[in-house]
């Protein structure tokens, strides 16, 4: 992999985990929940193109941050789903698909589904070196990820409930997002609607 290459995959890198204090970066999440479960889905955009056009000695996060070497050492398993404030049982294992795309023109450079597991309250990829290699091999031409959870049911209670998520990086909440709705008891989730 030449120089060009690594700066290019490290902008990804950054993108994809979205590292907070960069300005170019962004972060957006929306959890909803219809008849077939529940779901939240959301974007890290601004990444690796515009961060790429500033050029490499302007890759840092604040006036300490990293550096565009410290930025190949990140790691995606510092990514997380946070789970803590819902009502919804949540299992202990899904799917969610990421997909690599150029803002631009709204290429789907690369997709893929990988396996995610709850640990505690959050849900984090089962296997983050293995989505770290793929974001490495396929990010070129990238600068945003879209990622999406597979729907899962949700049996809802009578009165109140709630599907809240935090999307987390290094233990900083970048986005977050809620769904509450009123159930009469008793089934899958049947008044809610994703909003």
């Amino acid at each position: 992999m030449d120089i060009k290459q690594r700066v290019l995959a490290a902008a990804v890198m950054a993108a994809t985990l979205g590292l907070s204090g960069c300005s170019n970066l962004g972060w957006s999440a929306k959890a909803g929940c219809t008849g077939s479960g529940c779901s939240v889905e959301g974007e890290i955009h601004g990444g690796a193109q515009k961060l790429m056009a500033r050029g490499a000695h302007d890759l840092r996060l604040g006036d300490t941050g990293p550096t565009v070497a410290d930025l190949t050492m990140a790691d995606i398993g510092d990514v997380a789903i946070d789970v803590s404030g819902s009502s919804v049982a949540v299992p202990f294992s899904g799917n969610i698909t990421l997909k690599l795309v150029d803002s631009a023109s709204g290429f789907v450079v690369a997709s893929r589904t990988f396996a995610w597991s709850k640990v505690g309250q959050e849900i984090k990829l089962s296997d983050p070196s293995l989505v770290n290699i793929w974001i490495q091999d396929n990010g070129s031409g990238a600068d945003d990820m879209q990622y999406a959870l597979a729907p899962f049911p949700a049996a809802e209670v009578s009165g109140l409930n709630t599907f809240a998520t935090s999307v987390t990086y290094a233990g900083e909440v970048q986005a977050a997002s809620t769904y509450s709705w009123t159930g009469s008891g008793g089934g899958s989730c049947s008044n809610c609607q994703v909003k």
